[in-house]
């Protein structure tokens, strides 16, 4: 099975997101660099799958 790059970059987003201790807040910059993107390509591919 092929999972679609936008999936894998959700999972690790969400990954990224639930390891957080104290639930301290995660910049959307700090996610980009992780996963390698630039910052305006992640909020553009991810911002609808938000809420």
């Amino acid at each position: 099975m092929k999972i679609k790059s936008g999936v894998e970059q959700a999972v690790c987003i969400l990954v990224i997101l639930a390891t957080q201790s104290d639930k301290q807040h995660v910049k959307s910059e700090t996610i980009s660099t992780r996963l390698n993107v630039s910052p305006s390509y992640l909020k553009k591919s991810h911002a609808k799958t938000c809420c």
